[in-house]
C-alpha cells in the first residue's frame, strides 16, 4: 500500500502483557510504517496480574499506537461490554488487524 492509502483508520486486537506485546512488536512497526497516515488504536485487556504490565507500558505513545481500547479480560458485564461496542462503533475502523493466536470457531467469533 502506498502513503495515499484510503485506510484511515486501524483497530488491532491483540490480548496479553509484556511478552505478547513484545512478540507483536514487528507487526506494530510494519503497520505504522505501510500505513502512517491512519490512526491506530489497539484494543486490548487489562492485565490478568497486578505485576504484568499492560500493552500501554510496553508500547507508550512512541507512535506506533495512537490511543487504546481497553476492557477487563473474561468479562461478561453487559454494561462494560455496550461501552466497549460503542467506543468501536464511534472509532469507525477501515480495518480490523486480529494479532491474536490461530483460534478457531466460537472463540474467533467471540473475539
Amino acid at each position: 500500500m502506498s502513503a495515499e492509502s484510503p485506510i484511515r483508520k486501524i483497530l488491532i486486537y491483540r490480548l496479553g502483557s509484556l511478552g505478547d506485546t513484545v512478540v507483536a512488536l514487528p507487526c506494530f512497526h510494519l503497520l505504522a510504517r505501510k500505513y502512517p497516515q491512519a490512526e491506530r488504536f489497539l484494543l486490548t485487556n487489562f492485565p490478568v496480574h497486578s505485576k504484568a504490565p499492560a500493552a500501554a507500558a510496553v508500547l507508550g505513545y512512541a507512535g506506533l499506537i495512537h490511543g487504546y481500547m481497553r476492557y477487563t479480560v473474561g468479562t461478561r458485564r453487559i454494561d462494560e461490554l455496550l461501552r466497549l461496542a460503542w467506543q468501536i462503533r464511534r472509532f469507525q475502523p477501515d480495518v480490523v488487524v486480529y494479532l491474536m493466536d490461530v483460534r478457531r470457531g466460537v472463540n474467533m467469533r467471540r473475539d
